[in-house]
This record gives C-alpha cells, sequence and structure tokens, in this order.
C-alpha cells in the first residue's frame, strides 16, 4: 500500500476526546442551544421531506437566503459541509502539489493540515510580540516565494484579536495569491472585509454556521468570492456534499435569524464578566478578545491542571510562552473555572 506522500503518515489525526462529567471549554462552541420553538419548526420541516432523494446539489435556498442577509450575489457563494470542507478544495485547487500556502502563527491550526493534506508548502510567519499581523515580513514572502493562498484569521485563533482592517488591504494589494479571510467569529468581532469583496479578485471570505448560529453539530460554512472563483471551486466542490437534514436546519434558522442577536449578546455579556473575574486574580494576565473565547496566562495555570480538575481547555505556546484558550461557556461553567484558576493560583504562591 503506497501513500502519496511521506508527510501524509507524519500527520496526527484531528481528534477530541470526551469524557461524561468534565467541562468542556476547548472547541469554541456555543454555550446555547438554538431556541426550542426553532426546534419545533425544523421537526415540522423533517417531516415533509423524503430521505430516499439526494439533496439540493448547490443547497440553493442556503445560498440564497445568506446572499440576502450580505447584499451578494448568490453565484458569489458556495456552501459546505463546514467550512473546512471548501477552505480544504481552495487550497488543493490554488496550491495543491508544489504551491506554497501561508499564514501567520499562531494560528488555526488547520490551515497547515488543508496545505500538507494537498502536497503544498506551508510556510508560517510568527506574530509579532503583540499578536500583531507582522505585514512586513508577509509582504518579503510574496516576492522570494511562489505563494498560491493566504489564510488571515479574523479575528485570530487562538489569539483572539482582531488586526486592523489595513493591514489584510495591504496584504491583498501586495499579492495575486488567493487571500482567504476567514470569520469563523464575525458575529463577535462584526468587522468584514465584505465591503471590499469586488475591489480585490483575490479576496475570499470564509464563515460558518458553527459558532454563534449554535449549528456545530450540524457542519455547515460557506465562502464568498468573486463568480470566477466560484465557478472553479464548483469544479471540485463533492456532489450533494450538504445533507438533507443540515440544509432543513441551516434555513429554517436563516429565515429566523434574529435568534443570534441573542446568542451573541449573551455570550459577549458572559464574556466581559468572565475576563472580569479573571482580572481580580492576581498573576493572571488577560488579552482582549473579539470571539466567543478568552486569552489568558499565569504560572501554573496550565491545561493539564485544569484537566486534573475536571476543566478541557485548548493550550498554545508562543515565544516560549504558554497561554490559554478558553471558551466562553454557560455561567455555571464560567463561575467553576473562575473557582479553580483562583485555586491553582494560590496553590502557586
Amino acid at each position: 500500500m503506497r501513500v502519496r506522500d511521506s508527510i501524509i503518515l507524519k500527520l496526527k489525526p484531528y481528534e477530541v476526546e470526551k469524557k461524561e462529567g468534565l467541562i468542556y471549554l476547548a472547541s469554541n462552541e456555543s454555550p446555547f442551544d438554538i431556541p426550542a420553538t426553532l426546534k419545533e419548526r425544523i421537526l415540522e420541516e423533517i417531516q415533509s421531506v423524503g430521505f430516499n432523494c439526494y439533496p439540493d446539489i448547490m443547497s440553493d435556498e442556503i445560498r440564497a437566503h445568506i446572499a440576502g442577509l450580505l447584499g451578494v450575489d448568490k453565484d458569489e457563494i458556495i456552501v459546505g459541509n463546514g467550512s473546512d470542507e471548501i477552505l480544504l478544495y481552495l487550497t488543493m485547487t490554488f496550491a495543491g502539489c508544489g504551491g506554497c500556502v501561508v499564514s501567520p502563527s499562531p494560528s488555526f491550526s488547520m490551515y497547515r493540515y488543508y496545505a500538507l493534506v494537498s502536497g503544498a508548502e506551508y510556510v508560517e510567519v510568527e506574530l509579532d510580540e503583540d499578536f500583531s499581523l507582522p505585514v512586513g515580513k508577509m509582504q518579503t514572502l510574496f516576492k522570494d516565494r511562489n505563494v498560491s493562498v493566504v489564510f488571515i484569521a479574523y479575528p485570530n485563533n487562538p489569539t483572539a484579536n482582531l488586526w486592523d482592517k489595513d493591514t489584510i488591504l495591504r496584504i491583498l494589494t501586495s499579492t495575486d495569491a488567493v487571500v482567504v479571510v476567514d470569520e469563523a467569529y464575525f458575529d463577535f468581532s462584526a468587522s468584514t472585509l465584505l465591503p471590499h469583496l469586488h475591489d480585490f479578485p483575490n479576496l475570499v471570505i470564509s464563515r460558518t454556521f458553527s459558532k454563534a448560529w449554535s449549528l456545530a453539530g450540524l457542519r455547515c460554512g460557506y465562502i464568498v468570492a468573486n463568480k470566477e472563483l466560484i465557478d472553479i471551486l464548483k469544479r471540485v466542490k463533492q456532489p450533494f456534499n450538504v445533507n438533507i437534514l443540515t440544509q432543513i436546519v441551516v434555513k429554517t434558522c436563516l429565515h429566523n435569524h434574529h435568534y443570534l442577536d441573542d446568542v451573541v449578546r449573551s455570550i459577549v455579556a458572559e464574556r466581559k464578566r468572565l475576563q472580569t473575574e479573571l482580572s481580580l486574580i492576581r498573576g493572571i494576565e488577560l488579552y482582549p478578545s473579539y470571539t466567543n473565547f478568552v486569552v489568558l496566562r499565569g504560572k501554573g495555570v496550565t491545561a493539564n491542571a485544569l484537566y486534573k480538575k475536571g476543566i478541557v481547555v485548548k493550550e498554545f505556546s508562543f515565544k516560549g510562552e504558554v497561554f490559554l484558550r478558553v471558551t466562553v461557556g454557560k455561567p455555571e461553567e464560567n463561575d467553576i473555572f473562575v473557582s479553580t484558576v483562583r485555586e491553582l493560583m494560590a496553590d502557586g504562591d
């Protein structure tokens, strides 16, 4: 049995361990389910649909509704089984074997995966000390390398910060590579590159229903780009990639999208409360957040130490320091987290 590239064998499977009794604050999921009344409408819709036929191949109703909300053309949108699927197609199509994918570091870990699985080279450009985007270094890289795809998480994951929009515009004007602005956390930041969609033919905007929309379990996301780019992706997209149930749920949620405001408002308010509580703990250093998670560090507060206390969070390293990325959970979960951090910091004194 031959594998195309030895790099594939070196990749680690993306695995998430879930055990009963633990508090999970590691995946940036919404702590709130969709409203019960909305679920009732979804069930009614499901009752009227047969499962014996394939789903709409292009998810046209979803595309049409998104287009109406965003003020773009339906043909400038493509929908995927999670935004991950479409981002992988993008990398395969525009970088592929022999291409070069660039992303800041630290950033979303899957960018590296998309590149390596596609057979492309992956180059990271380390963020500046304050998590700012090293535009100059990236521009130099564009001159020295044949860059095919650039990933920019906006806001960034895992650092939670929102870069100045002009810095991203500078990147767009510095390269003809496909620049993917990943707006997975747009609903929390309310900042987008969408108004510049028609200014740059190489701009791609990615969004997901997994975060603020409370639909992580359904796996649905989309990208917005110029029609020519979307037409190219249609050629590589798997047919019937978004199943009937997902299409029904997402369509119903889009038609009742006002629930989103309550979800975002609740998460942002809880994020601020969580940050305020953590700021009162001596030795904890907090960072600004425009997402549904917070970033902190403190001596003795590690992912392993928290796991032993029954709390699962994400850990990342930057310039020799260890940081925690903690999803904003339900109020009672956040209270337990704060109490546990306080206890760990007291033990370290």
